[in-house]
């Protein structure tokens, strides 16, 4: 009996320590503060999703919901803000978007929005982020 489950052991080992170190690099990347320069901006029909790039040249992807006629008319009235443009750099805080949205015990392994597949975990090379510096678009500078 004790011949066999130490070649066992062995064998599960270095599947716990992996599982461990993801884990960690998951919550670690719950939320992040910095700058990101946009490298492409694409819409849909309730989303923007923003791909961006930080210092260390990890690849983000933050997803946005479209602001309403209203909505906008009241954002342009209450602040300044700035239009997103693609290469430029901006300071944003950073949620992890699954912490918001996680349903215990489901797996997210996937976003899809207006029935197109933005997000697969195991395919994509980003993380998926939402940030409160954005409404729409449009930056709002803290």
């Amino acid at each position: 009996m004790k011949k066999s489950l130490i070649p066992l052991f062995l064998i599960m080992y270095p599947v716990f320590i992996f599982a461990q170190t993801k884990e960690e690099l998951e919550f670690t990347l719950r939320s992040i503060k910095g700058d990101f320069k946009i490298t492409r901006i694409d819409s849909s029909k309730h989303f923007y999703t923003i791909n961006a790039l930080n210092e260390s040249s990890m690849r983000i992807l933050i997803l946005q919901k479209k602001l309403k006629r209203k909505e906008y008319r009241n954002l342009n009235k209450e602040s300044q803000f700035d239009k997103l443009v693609v290469g430029k750099s901006y300071y944003f805080n950073l949620e992890n978007w699954f912490y918001n949205f996680a349903i215990v015990g489901s797996p997210n392994d996937q976003i899809i929005i207006d029935d197109k597949i933005i997000y697969d975990k195991q395919t994509s090379p980003y993380f998926v982020y939402e940030t409160i510096n954005l409404k729409g678009i449009y930056y709002l500078p803290k």
